[in-house]
C-alpha cells in the first residue's frame, strides 16, 4: 500500500500544484477507508479489496473534465490505473452539489 499511497500523493500534487490555478480542483481531501478494511471485490484475485476516498471539489464538472484531458493528469493517474480495480457497484466516481445550509 505504501506504493499506492505515494502514487495518490503524487496525483494530488500533479492536480493540485502543477495545474494552473484556474484548471485544478479548489480543494483536495483523501484517506484509505478503515472501516471495513477491504471490501468484497469479484475482480479481486484475493475476493477482497481496500479502498480509498478522495473528495475533490472543482468548481464545475466541465472543469473536472477539462483536468482529466491534461498530461498531468494522464502522467499522473497512469500509476493508480495499473493497480485499480473495476470500481465497486455503488462506489464509483459521483459528482455532488453541496450548498450552504442557514439556520
Amino acid at each position: 500500500m505504501k506504493q499506492i499511497d505515494a502514487d495518490l500523493i503524487s496525483f494530488r500534487i500533479a492536480m493540485v500544484e502543477q495545474l494552473p490555478q484556474s484548471m485544478g480542483p479548489r480543494s483536495w481531501s483523501m484517506g484509505h477507508v478503515d472501516r471495513p478494511s477491504k471490501l468484497p471485490h469479484e475482480n479481486s484475485p484475493s475476493g477482497q479489496a481496500f479502498a480509498y476516498l478522495l473528495a475533490v471539489g472543482w468548481n464545475s464538472m466541465e472543469a473536472h473534465r477539462k483536468a482529466d484531458k491534461t498530461e498531468n493528469y494522464a502522467r499522473s493517474m497512469a500509476p493508480l490505473r495499473k493497480k485499480m480495480l473495476p470500481p465497486i457497484p455503488g462506489l464509483e466516481t459521483k459528482h455532488v452539489s453541496f450548498q450552504k445550509i442557514s439556520g
